[in-house]
């Protein structure tokens, strides 16, 4: 897949990992959160699939260490507007060892309709 946040090199992304003992409101990170979904949302009409990573990238483009999105990473893609495509990558953040991820989508209006 063609994805046009594959600029992160693994050495950078571990800092972005490394557990750091900062402590955000809930307020600060719900918009955190609110920003990556808006972005990946983005990201999605333009190249089609998004990954975790993707999420990541975005974080590291605008100079957030991932450790202040916390547990609410497993959020990002549990919403009704999101699909699990069959597709899966390697992922480039170390301390993922190159595991597979999911492709994610956005759901469109023939998502819902039934063929048949």
């Amino acid at each position: 897949m063609n994805n046009v946040h594959n600029s992160i090199t693994s050495e950078q992304l571990q800092f972005f990992e490394d557990d750091y003992p900062v402590e955000l409101d809930e307020h600060t990170r719900l918009g955190i959160v609110h920003m990556l979904k808006r972005e990946l949302q983005q990201l999605a009409h333009t190249q089609g699939r998004v990954s975790s990573d993707d999420a990541y990238q975005i974080l590291f483009d605008k100079q957030i260490p991932a450790y202040l999105l916390g547990r609410a990473a497993g959020t990002l893609f549990k919403s009704d507007e999101w699909i699990k495509t069959s597709e899966v990558i390697k992922s480039r953040r170390p301390s993922n060892h190159q595991r597979e991820i999911p492709l994610w989508r956005l759901r469109d209006k023939y998502d819902d309709e039934d063929i048949f």
